[in-house]
């Protein structure tokens, strides 16, 4: 009990009762027994709500949109914007789920669209395989970009290219298997012109989250430095 003192911060306590944190738990201790008391955070609250409420939530995203931009979720390599349109809304909320891992939201949205019932609110799955292709895009130039200096430098990559890159390469990864879902359970859909295009698409993606995989690879156990320093001897 002796070494049990009252909390404080530096910042304002009432702030505390919001988080924006995916998580946040707190130990209570009274005279007689302890409890532990969870909330899952602002931010998980929404993660959820767009997995549990699944594709519907993209018919009318705004509101959905602007939770994430106040709350600060916001997707690697991109910027929220206050004002814009319903399709970039899209976008950006299904780059949400695919960071927050929601494989599960983002294959039932190809399942839904693939049928063609909500083009009038433009959710189709050329659209998916669209904003697919183009994260993809997005995601190699950073990944790119974060993997270059390994080539011409014997330095070793600080923790935070290290972590960018995971998370470029399980974000690739999941788009790969989203393509993949998209070519298997909804080929019978799509007509043969856009689904040759699909396949290109999925091959492509495929090739790059290889490759990155690959190159994490060597990161992590050493060779692709050890291959510099031998090319310096």
């Amino acid at each position: 009990p002796s070494s049990v003192s009252v909390y404080c911060a530096a910042t304002r306590l009432e702030e505390h009762f919001y988080p924006n944190c995916l998580r946040y738990d707190c130990i209570c201790l009274n005279t007689s027994e302890s409890c532990v008391l969870s909330t899952t955070g602002i931010q998980r609250q929404i993660i959820n709500s767009l997995d549990e409420v699944g594709p519907t939530a993209l018919l009318n995203p705004t509101r959905l949109y602007h939770a994430c931009v106040q709350t600060g979720l916001v997707p690697l390599y991109m910027d929220a914007m206050g004002n814009i349109d319903q399709e970039d809304q899209r976008r950006y909320l299904l780059s949400v789920a695919l960071e927050a891992r929601l494989s599960r939201f983002l294959k039932r949205c190809a399942h839904d669209w693939a049928t063609g019932s909500h083009v009038g609110a433009g959710c189709t799955l050329t659209f998916l395989v669209d904003w697919c292709w183009k994260r993809a895009v997005d995601l190699k130039e950073n990944a790119r970009e974060l993997t270059a200096p390994l080539f011409t430098s014997s330095a070793l990559p600080d923790r935070n290219v290290v972590r960018c890159l995971d998370h470029c390469v399980q974000q690739l990864t999941q788009l790969t298997g989203l393509l993949d879902a998209v070519l298997t359970k909804c080929c019978n859909l799509v007509v043969p012109d856009a689904l040759s295009e699909m396949e290109e698409k999925y091959k492509g993606v495929g090739c790059v989250s290889l490759y990155f995989q690959v190159v994490q690879w060597f990161l992590r156990v050493g060779l692709l430095h050890a291959r510099l320093e031998a090319c310096d001897a």
